[in-house]
């Protein structure tokens, strides 16, 4: 959270200035102590999944408007172990829409494809989102920026 703190200070120096704007932005942050197994995590609009047990839970950050809210951001506190799996991603990723229904994904998608390729190695879910991304898609032009990583704990 101190992380973002200062992120948060000086993207509001250089950005913003005195500007009457309400810009924000999407960030997730996690420190992870392999000596605890614990992580930490923090954000600003965007929040993680975390795949444990054979369950996914959403781990929801903050909301935050640059101008309007300066909030002290907390640290979000999890135990993990051995083959958890922490989903990152950016909204670009469920915002795009399908060339065949000009549709979006939704979150509700992108966690539909994790639950139904949660048992497949990590190379391999991978593997099968992204392609499951591109056949969506397809030559629908990209609207966003597209990111999705996982970490498995090992």
């Amino acid at each position: 959270s101190a992380i973002l703190k200062k992120l948060l200070e000086g993207f509001s120096e250089i950005y913003i200035k005195d500007q009457d704007v309400k810009e924000s932005f999407a960030i997730s942050l996690i420190c992870y102590n392999s000596e605890s197994k614990k992580i930490y995590f923090s954000g600003i609009s965007q929040s993680v999944f975390i795949l444990s047990d054979n369950e996914i839970k959403e781990i929801k950050s903050q909301n935050s408007f640059l101008i309007l809210k300066k909030n002290d951001f907390n640290d979000q506190e999890f135990t993990i172990k051995k083959g958890d799996r922490i989903y990152f991603y950016s909204d670009g990723y469920y915002d795009q829409k399908s060339e065949e229904t000009n549709r979006r994904m939704y979150k509700s998608g992108l966690i539909k494809q994790i639950e139904e390729t949660k048992n497949l190695i990590l190379k391999k879910q991978v593997k099968v989102l992204k392609d499951h991304y591109n056949k969506f898609k397809r030559n629908k032009e990209r609207i966003d920026d597209v990111t999705l990583f996982v970490v498995e704990i090992a």
